[in-house]
């Protein structure tokens, strides 16, 4: 377990220091918890650029907006905003944008407005099951860096195990009706 522990930390500090100084501090922020939305983020991307229907929620401005949600704090959300920013850019011959929402606000925005939504804040069982049911009922990709989320019925999060891999949960896949490009599916550890 040691041996485990030291692996860990030295894989923390090569990916800290392969990273822009801005992104850095947050790693450094809350250690573990901030690598994994770090992560996270790259992740999201990836997945969100997986959805074959991204196109459909592009707005009548040519815009994608993604969405960086908190529930009372949102001060990790505006550190993750820019580096989602930067990542984003341009999709699908889109304008890109990145908000930082409360739950409240994002559960009252019609679904078809929504490119992505990324959890950035601990949410309780009330609050994670409303938000899975508007992702499924209004679809969305809908992705959360923190551990138990996909097993309540995120869409998207993230393994660490041996190596760090994305992780989708086909029911909430079934039922939301999104359809993800294969190459990500592959790649993915699937809870069913």
């Amino acid at each position: 377990m040691q041996h485990i522990r030291r692996w860990f930390a030295c894989l923390l500090t090569l990916t800290v220091l392969s990273v822009p100084a801005p992104v850095q501090s947050l790693y450094l922020a809350d250690g573990y918890g901030q690598h994994r939305a770090y992560v996270g983020l790259k992740l999201f991307r990836t997945l969100v650029t997986s959805d074959l229907g991204l196109h459909e929620r592009i707005a009548q401005d040519q815009t994608l907006v993604f969405y960086l949600i908190h529930v009372n704090s949102d001060e990790d959300a505006q550190l993750y905003r820019q580096v989602l920013a930067d990542s984003f850019e341009q999709l699908q011959n889109a304008k890109t944008r990145v908000e930082v929402v409360t739950l409240e606000e994002l559960l009252a925005l019609p679904g078809k407005q929504i490119a992505g939504a990324f959890i950035t804040q601990p949410l309780n069982d009330d609050e994670l099951k409303a938000l899975v049911a508007k992702s499924i009922a209004e679809p969305f990709v809908l992705f959360s860096p923190f551990e138990g989320d996909v097993e309540q019925g995120v869409l998207g999060g993230l393994s660490v195990q041996a190596t760090v891999r994305p992780y989708i949960n086909l029911r909430t896949l079934k039922r939301s009706g999104l359809n993800i490009k294969s190459f990500y599916m592959k790649v993915a550890i699937q809870y069913e």
